[in-house]
């Protein structure tokens, strides 16, 4: 609750309040994926790819929920920030599909799986810094 007052940037404070979330994502990711990656026999590249896109699809999750709070706060209520929050979801995770697909039929099913892990990262990161000026706003505020 008191990340405002350490004295660095938005960004790396927003990074310390979610660096739970992020570990959380890991310790799910791993406990979701290493059991049916057994059971269908698949190679450690696509277990590795598999988790890091959980990772990523999380944490996507958590900032896209930011970025909603931050734009539109309380003015449509819980369901609207919802739905703002599913919009730039559906956009990032469009975009990454998209790209996977592409990388899919040119490069082989795992690059097109890596492509897609670094596009969700990249949008991600995007939605992270835009999260991030919430931060600058908290200070504000006080």
């Amino acid at each position: 609750p008191y990340t405002f007052l350490i004295p660095d940037s938005s960004f790396k404070k927003m990074w310390y309040a979610t660096k739970m979330e992020h570990i959380r994502a890991v310790i799910d990711g791993i406990l979701m994926t290493v059991p049916g990656a057994v059971v269908l026999g698949l190679t450690p590249l696509q277990i590795v790819l598999i988790i890091l896109l959980y990772i990523c699809l999380m944490a996507n999750k958590l900032y896209y929920f930011m970025v909603a709070d931050l734009l539109v706060g309380k003015v449509l209520g819980t369901v609207g920030r919802s739905m703002v929050k599913l919009f730039f979801q559906g956009i990032a995770i469009g975009i990454a599909v998209l790209a996977a697909v592409l990388g899919g039929i040119f490069l082989g099913v795992e690059a097109g799986f890596a492509i897609m892990c670094a596009a969700t990262l990249f949008l991600t990161f995007l939605g992270a810094l835009i999260a991030a000026s919430a931060f600058e706003k908290m200070e504000v505020m006080d």
